[in-house]
Formats: structure tokens, C-alpha cells, sequence
């Protein structure tokens, strides 16, 4: 593309590649970005106004694709304001293959709700169509993972082949059929390719390959000089691998000898800040080098021409990243861990007024005077049952305990639950207690207030390769405000495996190390010791920061020599295992510490790390996900970041389980050598595991294969990695010590053998070790080859296949019922009140603790008082005193027809999930915007479901005013309200119904004439009373993108009937 560009021809040429398709990478669950890729590319070469460029490697010229015909006939054009025949359109669909499903998530589904059909093509976006009769009333492409509308198209044209189509064309072609007669071939390596191919492919195809390439190939491309001939042109170049290196000195030496031997050097990077710092390191008067913007994959020397090209990710050795192929995800389309309430018939709920019974599942009932609702119907101890009105749907919430432990089914009608909540109040107190002092003692030391980083820090930024996700920036802000900030630093980073905490906290060193403090990275295991080494000096190596490392390793003589510059204040950053808290490890001025996976060290370790917490900052890095409730329970009195959104282009890892099977093995191999990538082989038995890695040696005899496990001279794990990290290994075959923060770019594939003997969590953070960047990884979980499987087990295996989703770290935390977050961040003594109450209920009360006791603060102590004295609570509380109670939802007890109709919402879970959304919206825009979801998901509110979202914001007015509940007796409104009414007779001070004050917490409303008014037009009047301010009607919804189609104006008229 770069050398496109510089000759002026960027625009006339279409640049394409063809990926090679994976075995079933259409099918659910496989690939669906290279089939998506591969039809994108066909699509291009079938446009005549640009000359295409095909890239593909040779197995893509061998696999099977749609003949051009087929491309054609599956063409399916949209256009705003013509006739669509649903009918015909569903046929077409399910003969090209693609699922029918309640929502479509996935390229190859659809889904239809009434008017709305949604489809995921292979090519395009995915596509939303609204109706109004048989006529296409907008076009909008939407995000499969909120189901929200992004944007209104005129007109959309889809290519409708499905998953089987793809994969096995019913009229089969090759690459050449979609390409011109006078298409120029050409071969990059060809003995490297034929190499490749021996390694790959069976004997048959690659004796076609051979056929097809000396058959088509018009032009070869060699590195080792051939026989010299006619038709033989030599292009002499040199590598410039002699001009790079991880430290800044290497580099700059590097450049200057190419200068010196009459080099014209220019430097291509891809951002600004990253120019302007190479250009304070390397341009200098006279000197013929220029630094300018651009990206290539490898540098060069051209002698003959006298110059040289580099690209900065080269001269610094940082990896290679891959933009994914076929559609990029939206930056924030990541699904953010925020409910417990994925409730299936069956399983445990906690009911905040019951305690714990079991959910069976969603019931429309019919009262009386007609009226229809829907309720949650829920099971307790000897056989009583409770439905639960959806308008309260808050009060009930999945029931996670600790460690398995199952629970007692509450019983109704006694005070036992009570007394349970009363126990774990009066802890939760103690625990809130805690927590506040020790805010208050931190708040009350001097901090250190680090320098801002200034056009350094923007250029070590700027050399990120990746764009961060909202959540990384967000958490950068708030990391770089705590450092600059003169109060110590103490902040906590949640996030699922790969999602980019390294990243922040060579961010945070950085900007200390160059306002002149020493940095300590604290790591669990020597292997990750040295992989953050190569990483923090691969990022640095263009700035003036030394980067150490401190463990195993290391000889003694290295160890000292390491120890006495770090005293001088010679190393800027040391990183290392719990021997950086030895007591011969002196720092000359340290400022930062930061502690990876903190939850891995032991009682010893973690007392030392107590002690530093009083005189550095600290910033801990742990890949357990934080739940929302339990983050809002700790806002303001400890600082945590959670990353929760996927970063762009990453796919979820196809995950198999499967009995160990030699051909198994062997195939996973082959598939990561064709795509010339890495394996990992987990096998945890040190007896065993060189006879493991002599089976794969005979499997795939030309494997490159390393072994490594904790019981191994140190030098020889290092090698055994460090051939591994360069690429000179395959296969590793590794015990567990491979656990922890591994990233290597090309190492895609990870067997893990005996996978029934790890537990939930160790499995999804072995799984981390692949599909960090770009490319499709795969987790093969092998059982024993024969004999049986506990059935825990297969249970724990099951759920880590489905939960194969990005970011389901918490999920599966939940599903293994260990409440990781919990123990790291609240304490293990906290486990048992959990399991009384449930996670979500006992992270509410923690909420309420907290708020509870910094009012209680406030009111008791004097301004003088010591911060940390202020945080202590009264210590002894009588058993029947209620602690910390927790705020029950507004009760509206209107008898309407207000509930989200079966044929308006089928599927239970998504009126779960709908319900939920309502309930949840706590303010009118948040109301607005939940109410803007539905009727973009399902089309037009029914009149239901209006006058849901109307009780809806009956219940906000209320909550604003401080109303509990609101219940109609008759031609009155009776109305129930907390202490303080201020707000309450505000609003009915201008009321023009009579108001009455029979008793403390009630008025009535006497709002009709008639002694028996429709309870619509109660509710209608108690809108009109108490909404404050008159607002826009929510019932018209709002547009379902940033641009309204001419579509959408002209049946705005005939909707507004609907």
C-alpha cells in the first residue's frame, strides 16, 4: 500500500487479500471474520472500476470459492420505500443456509419480530429492516452486541450465501475464475512456499499446487540469487535487522552507521507524537534522513541507490500486529458485566423481602377486572410459591454463593431471612468500617505528585499499535490524574484476560520513570518476569529508561550488579518475582510500585506488600473482572478501573472438547504450521512430558518442539522460551508455568491435556495464552482416551465451551461459583456472610454500609476530628436494630394492562431482559433511552407496553420526590412517603385536586369526580401532578440513529396512526 501510494496509483488499484479458509470456518462457531474477508474480496474483484492486486497465500489458491455466477444470483438489493415479499425473502434465507434465531448475533442468523427482520450477511454490516405493511420503511445497520441501530441507509445490497455455501460452493471455482485472463502471477519465495506446503498438505495437493503455480506463475520473487539468465533481474538490498534493538543507544548507533556509509535513511511511523520523538533522536544538521509518515512491513537498504528505509516498529523489535480481515468491531461493543440476572428456570434467586428461593420461570396472569401482567413465579421452602410483579423486578436477583455450596430454600412467613440479613448488615458494617479508615489514613499522608509526562509521554503513546478501547482510556486518565495528583496512589485495574492492562501500566512507569522515581513491577512467576522484560524494553527503547530484571534467572554475579546500579539510581525500572521484597534490595528513590495478579502471592508476601503500600504508590493489576455492583459498593473509598470492553479486531477462541486422539493432536498442529504459526501443549506432569513430546515429534515429524517446566535448570527455561518468543520453536510443550501473561503474537493454538483436572477459572486464564491479537485461536480441552469422566467435570468443561465469549471471565467466575472478586478485593473472611445473603444483596448492603456510615460521620463528628477517628462507626448495635437497610424500589399499585406482550417480545429471556432494562433506568434520560432500545429491537410499542413505560415514569417522579408507594382506592390516590415530604408538598402545592394529610408518611389525592375512574386515568393524572417539568412524550421514542432516513419522513405520517 506504501509503495502504492508513492507512485500515485493509491486510488486507481483495489489492494485485496484472499486469506485461506480454515476447516468450518463459516460454520457457528468457526471464523467467521475469514469467510466474511474471502467474500468481501470476490465482491471487489467482481467491481471493473479498479484494477485489483489479490494477496493469498498458496493454500487459498487451492480452496474451493462460489463461481462468479453464484456470487451473482445471491445478490439481494434493498432499497428504501419499495415492496419487500417477507415471504420470499425468509425462502431465500433458509436456502442459503443462514439460522433462524431469537436474535441475531452472528454472521449466518437472522431473526424476525413482527415488521423488524434483522440479518448478518457475510459481507456488510449487519442489517436491520423495518416494514410498515409490505414496503421497506428504513434501512439501518446495527451492532449485534447492544442490538442497537448505528446508522440509516437509502439502499443496502447483500450477498445471501450461508455458512455451507461458503464453505462447500455448489458450483466450486478457484481463484483464477474471478480473475482476468491477463492477470500477471506472481510467487513471493517459491521455494519457501513449496517448503511450506510439504510441511502442510497432503501429497495430492500439493502436487496440484505445484501444477497450478508452474502453470500460471509469470513472475517469481526470491531472496537467494537464481541461476542468472535473460529473463533473471537482480535487485541487490541488505537488511537492516543490524539498526535495531531494545535499547535507545543500539538504535541510534545503528542509523548512524547506514548514514555513514552513504545511506539517504528515511524512517516511516504512523503517528505525529511517535515522528517528532525519532526525529529528536535522529535527525541532526547535515544528516540525510528523513522521518515522515508511513507503514511498512520490513525495512531495507538498497546499495545501488544509495539509500535505506526503515519503519519504527522494526527498529525498536516490537511485533508484528495484523488488522483483522473482513469487518471491524466498534470500539465499544464490548458486552460490560452489569447483571446477575440471567435467570433460567430453575436455578436460585435471592427476593430482597423472601431470601432465597428458586425461579420457575415467567407467568402472564389475568385478574379480575381483565387486565393482564406478567409476573416472575418463584419457589420456596415446603412448597409456597411468590409471583413477583415485573414492575419490581429489581427485587429479585440470581443467587451466587461461594465455593459450590448449594442453598436452603427460605421459608415464608417466619423471621428467620430477617435475622440472616440482620447478621450480615451488622458485618458488612464492620467491613464498610475497614475500609473507610483506611481511605481516610491514606488520604490524610502526602503523596508524591509525579511531573505530567509532557511530548515524551504523548510519543511513547503515540507508538501503541493499537487503538485503546474506551475503558483503557478512561482508566489511563484516572491512573495518570492519581499520579499527578499530590495524595497517595492506590488503584486497582479488573480485566479479563488480553484485555490490555499491561499496556496502562507500562503507561504509569513510564511517565514515572522519566519524572525521575524508580519503578518496582512485582510478578507471580520468572517466566512472566522475563516476558514483561522483552515487552517494557521493546516499548521503551527509543527513550532514555533502563529496564532490569530481577529474578531466578539471573546469576549471583548479575544479581549484584543489578542490586548495586539500582541503589546508584542507575535502573529506572526493575521488574521481578517476590525477590524485588528482599531485604538487599535497596531503591535509590522509588516511586512507584506495581504488582501483577496480586492474588498469587502468599500471607508473607502479601504483609510485605502492606507495609510498602504506606510509602509508594501503588498500582495492582489482576485479570479477575469486578462486577458493577460490587464496583459501586467501593466508588469512593477505593479507587478500581475495570476494563470491560473487548479490544477492536479481537475474536472469541473457538474452544473444543474432545477425547485425546492422536489424529486430533496432529491436525490442530498442521493447521497453526500452515498459517505459520505456534502451538502450545499443555501437558502438567513432569514424569511424563518429554515422552508427550516425543509422540508429537512422530505425529508431525517436522515440528520444531521445546519443553519446559518448573523443575528445569533456569538456564535451560530460558532458552527453551526464548527460542519459543523468537520464533525458532513450533511447539511448546509446558507444565502450568505457561499460567501467567504470556503474549506471543503467532502463538494461536493451545491443547491442553487432561483438561479435567483444572478447575473453571485455571482453565479460562490457560485459555488467555492464545488469541491475544488478530488471528482465530483455538483451545482443544482433551479428556483421557478412554474410561470415565466425572460429571463435575464435564460440567466445568461445558460451561467454559459456552462461555467462549470475549470478556466472560466473570461469567464463568459466577458459573464456578468462586467468587474471585470477592476474596481478592474484599477479603476471604467475607466469603461466608456472602454465601448467606448472595453476591449481588450482600454488594447492595455493602452500598448502603458505606453511605450509611460517611452520613453518620458527617452528623456526629466535629470538622476538627481526625479523618481516620471520623471513618470508625458505633461499635455495638442491639440484634433487632436494622443496619444499613437497602432501598426497596417504588411500589406502584395501579390495576392496568401494562406488561410487554407475548407476540410483541416471544422469547422469555429477552423479556427478561427488557424488563430489566425499564427498571433499571433510574433517570429520564436513561428511561428515554431504554424505552428507544425496545422500539428499535422490536418496532412499535403495542399499548401495552406504552403504558408500561408511562408507569415507568410514574415510578421516577416518585423516586424523585421521595414516594414508596402509590396505590388507588376508589376516586383516590393514596399515596405513601419517607420522613422528609418536603419535595412531596412542593409539588402538590399548585395541585388542582384536593389533597388530604390523614397521618405522618400519607396524603391522599382525591383526582376524579367519578367514584370509580379508569386507573389509565389515574395514572395519567398523577403524571400530570407530579412530574415537575412537562418533558417530550417518551411514547413518540426517538431516532434510532444519528441520521433519519427520507424513508423514515415520509411514513412518519401514516406511523403516527399505529
Amino acid at each position: 500500500r506504501f509503495f502504492l501510494e508513492e507512485a500515485g496509483r493509491g486510488e486507481a488499484v483495489a489492494l485485496l487479500t484472499l486469506p485461506a479458509a480454515e476447516p468450518g470456518a463459516a460454520a457457528p462457531g468457526g471464523s467467521a471474520a475469514l469467510a466474511t474477508a474471502r467474500l468481501a474480496t470476490l465482491r471487489a474483484l467482481a467491481d471493473p472500476g479498479r484494477l485489483p492486486i489479490v494477496l493469498a497465500p498458496a493454500a487459498a489458491l487451492l480452496q474451493p470459492l462460489p463461481a462468479p455466477e453464484t456470487l451473482a444470483a445471491a445478490r439481494c438489493e434493498l432499497r428504501v420505500g419499495e415492496r419487500l415479499d417477507l415471504e420470499t425473502l425468509e425462502a431465500r434465507l433458509l436456502a442459503a443456509g443462514f439460522a433462524r434465531m431469537p436474535m441475531a448475533e452472528v454472521a449466518g442468523e437472522w431473526s424476525r419480530r413482527g415488521g423488524i427482520v434483522d440479518i448478518i450477511a457475510f459481507d456488510g454490516a449487519p442489517l436491520r429492516i423495518e416494514l410498515f405493511g409490505d414496503e421497506i420503511d428504513t434501512l439501518r445497520s446495527f451492532d449485534p452486541e447492544s442490538q442497537r441501530s448505528i446508522e440509516h441507509h437509502e439502499a443496502v445490497t447483500l450477498t445471501l450465501l450461508g455458512a455451507a455455501q461458503l464453505d462447500e460452493p455448489p458450483v466450486p471455482t478457484d481463484l483464477f475464475a474471478h480473475l482476468r485472463p491477463d492477470t500477471t502471477v506472481a510467487v513471493i519465495e517459491p521455494d519457501r512456499v513449496a517448503q511450506l506446503a510439504g510441511r502442510t498438505l497432503p501429497e495430492g495437493e500439493r502436487r496440484r499446487l505445484e501444477e497450478t503455480i508452474e502453470r500460471r506463475a509469470q513472475l517469481e520473487i526470491a531472496a537467494a540469487p537464481p541461476p542468472s539468465g535473460p529473463r533473471v533481474w537482480h535487485f541487490e538490498t541488505r537488511s537492516v535487522e543490524h539498526a535495531s534493538g531494545l535499547q535507545m543507544h543500539e538504535v541510534v548507533a545503528g542509523v548512524e552507521a547506514l548514514v555513514e556509509r552513504g545511506c539517504r535513511v528515511t524512517v516511516l511511523a504512523r503517528r505525529e507524537a511517535e515522528r517528532n520523538r525519532l526525529r529528536e533522536l535522529l535527525v541532526r544538521p547535515g544528516r540525510e534522513l528523513v522521518v515522515r509518515a508511513g507503514e511498512i512491513s520490513r525495512g531495507f537498504e538498497d546499495p545501488a541507490g544509495g539509500r535505506a528505509l526503515l519503519c519504527a516498529r522494526e527498529l525498536f523489535r516490537r511485533p508484528v500486529v495484523r488488522s483483522r480481515a473482513g469487518r471491524r468491531r466498534r470500539a465499544a461493543s464490548g458486552r460490560p458485566i452489569t447483571s446477575f440476572l440471567e435467570l433460567r428456570p430453575g436455578e436460585h434467586v435471592v427476593h430482597l423481602s423472601h431470601g432465597i428461593g428458586r425461579f420457575v420461570g415467567i407467568e402472564t396472569i389475568e385478574n379480575r377486572e381483565g387486565y393482564t401482567e406478567d409476573f416472575l413465579k418463584l419457589e420456596y421452602a415446603e412448597g409456597a410459591t411468590v409471583f413477583v410483579p415485573t414492575s419490581r423486578i429489581e427485587l429479585v436477583q440470581r443467587y451466587v454463593g461461594t465455593r459450590g455450596a448449594r442453598p436452603r430454600l427460605s421459608r415464608i412467613g417466619t423471621g428467620g431471612w430477617r435475622k440472616r440479613q440482620q447478621r450480615v448488615r451488622r458485618a458488612v458494617l464492620d467491613l464498610a468500617a475497614e475500609l473507610l479508615e483506611t481511605q481516610a489514613r491514606r488520604q490524610a499522608r502526602p503523596g508524591i505528585a509525579h511531573p505530567p509526562g509532557g511530548p515524551w509521554l504523548e510519543a511513547f503513546e503515540a507508538a501503541f499499535p493499537f487503538e485503546l478501547t474506551p475503558d483503557q482510556a478512561a482508566a489511563w486518565e484516572a491512573i495518570r490524574a492519581d499520579l499527578e495528583a499530590p495524595r497517595p496512589c492506590d488503584r486497582l485495574v479488573c480485566g479479563d484476560v488480553g484485555y490490555g492492562k499491561t499496556e496502562l501500566a507500562m503507561r504509569a512507569a513510564f511517565q514515572v520513570a522519566i519524572g525521575g522515581r524508580q519503578v518496582a513491577v512485582l510478578v507471580p512467576t520468572t517466566v512472566l518476569a522475563e516476558q514483561h522484560l522483552r515487552t517494557f524494553r521493546s516499548r521503551m527503547a527509543a527513550f532514555p529508561v533502563r529496564v532490569a530484571c530481577l529474578d531466578r534467572f539471573r546469576t549471583a554475579r548479575e544479581q549484584r550488579e543489578i542490586l548495586a546500579q539500582l541503589a546508584e539510581g542507575e535502573i529506572d525500572i526493575l521488574i521481578g518475582t517476590h525477590r524485588l521484597l528482599s531485604g538487599d534490595v535497596r531503591f535509590r528513590d522509588v516511586g512507584l510500585l506495581i504488582i501483577d495478579e496480586e492474588q498469587r502471592f502468599g500471607v508473607a508476601h502479601k504483609e510485605q506488600l502492606k507495609r510498602l503500600r504506606a510509602t509508594v504508590d501503588i498500582l495492582t493489576l489482576t485479570a479477575t473482572p469486578i462486577p458493577r455492583t460490587l464496583h459501586l459498593a467501593l466508588v469512593g473509598i477505593k479507587d478500581i478501573s475495570a476494563l470491560e470492553t473487548a479490544p477492536t479486531g479481537r475474536m472469541p477462541i473457538r474452544t473444543v472438547i474432545a477425547r485425546d486422539a492422536p489424529e486430533l493432536v496432529e491436525r490442530a498442529i498442521r493447521r497453526e504450521l500452515a498459517r505459520e504459526g505456534q502451538t502450545y501443549v499443555l501437558h502438567n506432569r513432569v514424569g511424563t512430558i518429554e515422552r508427550r513430546a516425543s509422540e508429537i515429534a512422530r505425529l508431525v515429524p517436522e515440528a520444531r518442539i521445546e519443553v519446559v517446566h518448573g523443575q528445569m535448570p533456569e538456564r535451560r527455561i530460558a532458552a527453551a522460551m526464548g527460542a519459543f518468543v523468537r520464533g525458532e520453536a513450533d511447539v511448546l510443550v509446558a507444565t502450568t508455568i505457561i499460567e501467567s501473561g504470556l503474549d506471543i503474537p503467532r502463538a494461536n493454538t493451545l491443547i491442553i491435556d487432561r483438561a479435567d483436572r483444572f478447575g473453571l477459572a485455571e482453565l479460562h486464564q490457560l485459555r488467555g495464552r492464545v488469541g491475544r491479537y488478530t488471528e482465530q485461536a483455538y483451545a482443544y480441552l482433551l479428556l483421557p482416551r478412554r474410561g470415565p469422566v466425572r460429571e463435575e467435570a464435564l460440567r466445568r468443561l461445558k460451561a467454559l465451551e459456552e462461555l467462549n465469549q470475549l470478556g466472560a471471565g466473570f461469567r464463568i467466575a459466577m458459573r464456578d461459583l468462586e467468587i474471585r472478586g470477592a476474596g481478592n478485593i474484599l477479603g476471604t473472611a467475607q466469603s461466608g456472610h456472602i454465601a448467606q445473603v448472595g453476591y449481588d444483596l450482600y454488594c447492595r448492603m455493602l452500598q448502603a454500609a458505606v453511605q450509611e456510615l460517611e452520613q453518620r460521620r458527617d452528623e456526629r463528628e466535629p470538622p476538627q476530628q481526625p479523618a481516620a477517628a471520623a471513618a470508625r462507626p458505633r461499635r455495638r448495635k442491639r440484634d433487632d436494630e436494622e443496619a444499613a437497610p437497602i432501598e426497596l424500589p417504588v411500589s406502584i399499585e395501579l390495576r392496568l394492562d401494562a406488561h410487554l406482550p407475548a407476540d410483541w417480545i416471544p422469547h422469555p429471556s429477552h423479556k427478561l431482559d427488557a424488563y430489566r432494562l425499564l427498571a433499571t433506568a433510574h433517570t429520564e434520560p436513561a428511561l428515554a433511552d431504554a424505552h428507544a432500545a425496545l422500539r428499535d429491537r422490536y418496532g412499535p410499542l403495542p399499548p401495552a407496553a406504552r403504558r408500561l413505560v408511562r408507569v415507568h415514569r410514574l415510578r421516577l417522579a416518585c423516586e424523585r420526590l421521595g414516594i414508596e408507594r402509590v396505590q388507588a382506592e376508589g376516586k383516590v390516590a393514596i399515596v405513601h412517603h419517607g420522613a422528609d415530604d418536603a419535595a412531596l408538598r412542593e409539588a402538590l402545592r399548585r395541585c388542582p385536586y384536593k389533597v388530604l394529610w390523614p397521618e405522618p408518611g400519607v396524603c391522599y389525592i382525591v383526582i376524579a369526580e367519578r367514584p370509580e375512574p379508569p386507573h389509565e386515568e389515574v395514572l395519567e393524572r398523577l403524571l400530570e401532578i407530579l412530574e415537575t417539568e412537562r418533558r417530550p412524550e417518551t411514547e413518540r421514542g426517538r431516532s434510532h440513529g444519528p441520521k433519519r432516513s427520507r424513508g423514515r419522513r415520509r411514513a412518519a405520517g401514516r406511523r403516527s396512526s399505529r
